[in-house]
């Protein structure tokens, strides 16, 4: 459980700029909508992509709660 986070939807058109996109095996920051940056794997490194589509697993949009 995240309690410092809040679900937001399951689709990178809903991603704001430091949201999270979490799938089960993999995790990106939001850069906007449908873009993130991941590291998806040692040959390719750190990089900017699309996000629907990325892993054919349930995507959930996570935002982090603001600490007042």
């Amino acid at each position: 459980i995240w309690t410092g986070c809040t679900t937001v939807g399951h689709n990178g058109d809903v991603a704001q700029p430091g949201d999270l996109a979490v799938w089960q095996t993999h995790m990106g920051i939001c850069t906007g909508p449908n873009r993130m940056v991941s590291a998806q794997d040692p040959a390719n490194g750190t990089q900017e992509s699309g996000i629907n589509g990325f892993i054919p697993e349930i995507l959930f949009i996570r935002r982090l709660k603001a600490v007042g």
